[in-house]
């Protein structure tokens, strides 16, 4: 499979100010994405990045 450009929608961006105070940043966002520990399908075949518990936890 090849590397795909990664898009933050307008809807994305929103959502990052608010998850702004849990530590969670499109950096972290973007290494998890590039490198996930496990992918799975989710609602209508989309797919998953997975890592080891949460953004937060790991201090990715």
């Amino acid at each position: 499979m090849g590397v795909k450009e990664i898009k933050f929608t307008a809807h994305a961006e929103e959502k990052l100010k608010r998850l702004k105070n849990l530590g969670v940043t499109k950096e972290k966002i973007l290494k998890v994405l590039s490198n996930p520990r496990k992918i799975v399908c989710g609602y209508r075949e989309r797919k998953i990045a997975i890592t080891m518990g949460t953004l937060v936890e790991n201090n990715l």
